[in-house]
């Protein structure tokens, strides 16, 4: 890593835990600080994981191969995230929802969110760890295992967010056939495309990570989110700075040529 690379790293990493910070504290103060955009995907999981309640069913939430100590350790935990606040809703009078892995450094994760969700709800007496299981990540046995949970667990729903590829269509598909209401997003295009066109309700890039601030409440998520607009037009604005920047010689010349200078 080059000098500029890691200069340009920490003002991110600094600006990020800063605006963080100082977001907290606002939205401590006011809780309409920051006022979030809809995603129809975070309004959608009130109503499957209530379809999920009043049919006695359970909801599938798999993650694909994301893990912890890689490069998707980012989405491993957003989606530990996501498996907490739904099993915070049926803790209380729905049975856990199903989380399925693909692999095995991701299982403690889950069955922690799950047990963690039991706990804050005071039924820890109802928690079991089978709730979290570990298939293959290979993308067709795991695709393979979760059709097979969802008809024997009678899933009514699926959250489908982490790494998958195309193969992801299977369960889609699956949770279709039974009526039930699914939410995808994944970190690979060809996954994404399947998400997008089969999911009732797909989670597009950084979506996927905003699962505390739309279905929590927490002014630590909230601030999280404000951070991740914050960068986002930075690096906007920095792109559109390089670009005008490498445009200027050639803009100028354009400009003497046209007026006759060369």
């Amino acid at each position: 890593m080059d000098s500029t690379t890691q200069v340009l790293t920490t003002l991110i990493i600094l600006t990020a835990v800063v605006v963080t910070l100082i977001g907290t504290q606002f939205a401590r103060r006011r809780r309409d600080f920051y006022v979030l955009r809809a995603l129809p995907a975070y309004d959608l999981a009130p109503r499957l994981v209530g379809e999920a309640v009043e049919s006695g069913r359970r909801v599938q939430l798999a993650t694909g191969s994301a893990a912890l100590g890689g490069a998707s350790t980012a989405l491993a935990l957003a989606s530990a995230e996501m498996l907490y606040q739904i099993a915070s809703r049926t803790a209380v009078a729905g049975d856990s929802p199903l989380a399925v892995v693909g692999e095995s450094g991701a299982l403690p994760l889950m069955m922690g969110a799950i047990r963690r969700a039991y706990s804050d709800a005071n039924r820890l007496d109802r928690y079991a760890v089978t709730a979290a299981r570990w298939v293959p990540a290979a993308s067709l046995a795991m695709s393979a295992a979760l059709v097979a949970d969802i008809g024997d667990e009678r899933a009514s729903g699926g959250v489908y967010v982490g790494e998958f590829d195309a193969t992801l269509a299977l369960p889609l598909e699956s949770i279709a056939r039974r009526r039930g209401v699914s939410v995808a997003g994944s970190t690979r295009l060809d996954g994404m495309a399947v998400a997008y066109a089969m999911a009732d309700e797909p989670l597009i890039g950084e979506e996927l990570f905003a699962a505390g601030a739309y279905l929590g409440d927490t002014p630590s998520h909230k601030a999280a989110l404000a951070a991740l607009d914050v960068l986002r037009w930075l690096v906007i604005l920095g792109i559109i700075g390089s670009a005008l920047v490498a445009l200027r010689v050639p803009l100028t010349e354009g400009l003497a040529r046209l007026s006759g200078g060369g």
